[in-house]
């Protein structure tokens, strides 16, 4: 278990310098409020100091022999395969698609991936989680939203 901690904090401190990386352009402020650079470089702030200490407590306690081992196959990591492919379909349809399709799409698939069948309730959580997204940022916070490339 060492060798994951150590290449997942080693893998996540890499996320955070290119998450510092390409925000380094936005403005962190814009008239006196938070701007489009400063919450994205928080969270990098955030795993680089939680990676940092993950790497520090894999060096100084002792590893334990206890526990059952990983099973990569099992259905609970297929689905952590599935839900980051997910993420990654999601981001590149943020490009292509826009924040109000991508997120049309993403929500539903999401839920049905963690089990929800009725699709009621998945057209309902896409429709309500999107129209929250909007509503919050677009009208009440007046942020630009990513807009398809055919609108």
């Amino acid at each position: 278990m060492k060798k994951y901690n150590v290449g997942i904090s080693v893998l996540m401190c890499m996320l955070a310098a290119g998450i510092f990386y390409f925000t380094k352009e936005f403005p962190k402020y814009y008239a006196g409020a938070p701007g489009s650079g400063f919450w994205p470089r928080v969270i990098a702030a955030g795993i680089l100091i939680v990676s940092a200490v993950l790497l520090a407590e894999t060096f100084i306690k002792k590893e334990e022999k206890s526990g059952p081992p990983i099973v990569y196959t099992s259905q609970g990591i297929k689905r952590v395969y599935i839900l980051s492919g997910l993420i990654v379909l999601f981001g590149i349809g943020l490009q292509y698609l826009g924040l109000v399709i991508a997120a049309l799409l993403f929500v539903p698939a999401v839920m049905f991936t963690l089990g929800e069948k009725r699709g009621i309730w998945l057209a309902a959580g896409g429709v309500g989680v999107t129209a929250a997204i909007y509503v919050i940022f677009a009208v009440g916070l007046h942020v630009v939203l990513p807009r398809a490339f055919f609108m």
